[in-house]
């Protein structure tokens, strides 16, 4: 149960990056999105499957490497994914000149760099890992085994939970084209009221003239 609540956590904390750099995503996009997530997920149930099994069985070290690489590389494609989906949100916030929001993309990019090197280093101490049955090397196996990753997970949300608290600055991005302008109604300027040129125009009036020399019956449009 603690290896699956370790695997949807990395996977929401995975989605969690992806939802505040996606922006307007397109089918194409989402359906990308959707491939990286799936990918990211197996190869972490199958390293957390045979860790799990490594503790109690003799795996075959060749089994473990793979694992690992398999889970590196899903995570680099992660990473890669988020950051470019960040640099386009940045770029849009150069555009429209929100320096606000350009700042907290920029945290956000580091926080990811950070998260990946820190799991990179746990990949590392968890291939160099063997279990064994003192205390002192079982001390370490756990610490490397969950709980740094545990930890680095968990404080990964927090931080992403600071940078993105509900703030009245905080505004979508995924409105602005690519030419930098804002895609929205544009004011009729032509108008002394400002509305929206979209505005439904007001409905023609017909009256009777009973004076008119046109035959009775017959709608007159006033000069």
């Amino acid at each position: 149960f603690a290896q699956i609540c370790g695997v949807l956590k990395l996977a929401y904390l995975l989605r969690l990056f992806r939802a505040v750099s996606s922006g307007d995503s397109s089918c194409k996009d989402q359906a990308i999105a959707t491939v990286v997530v799936l990918f990211y997920i197996a190869a972490a149930t199958v390293k957390s499957t045979i860790q799990s099994f490594r503790q109690a069985y003799a795996i075959d070290r060749s089994i473990w490497s793979f694992c690992l690489l398999s889970m590196a590389f899903a995570g680099a494609v992660a990473l890669v994914w988020v950051i470019r989906g960040l640099a386009r949100m940045m770029q849009r916030s150069r555009e429209v000149s929100d320096d606000k929001m350009l700042a907290r993309y920029q945290h956000t990019t580091l926080l990811a760099l950070v998260l990946a090197v820190s799991s990179l280093a746990v990949t590392g101490a968890q291939y160099l890992d063997m279990p064994g049955q003192s205390f002192t090397e079982w001390y370490y196996h756990t610490l490397v085994q969950d709980a740094a990753p545990q930890a680095i997970a968990f404080g990964g949300l927090l931080v992403m939970i600071y940078l993105w608290k509900p703030s009245e600055d905080i505004r979508p991005l995924y409105n602005v084209a690519e030419d930098g302008e804002v895609i929205g109604l544009t004011e009729d300027t032509e108008a002394p009221t400002g509305k929206a040129a979209g505005m439904p125009a007001e409905p023609v009036q017909f009256v009777f003239d009973d004076d008119d020399d046109h035959p009775a019956g017959k709608n007159c449009v006033p000069p």
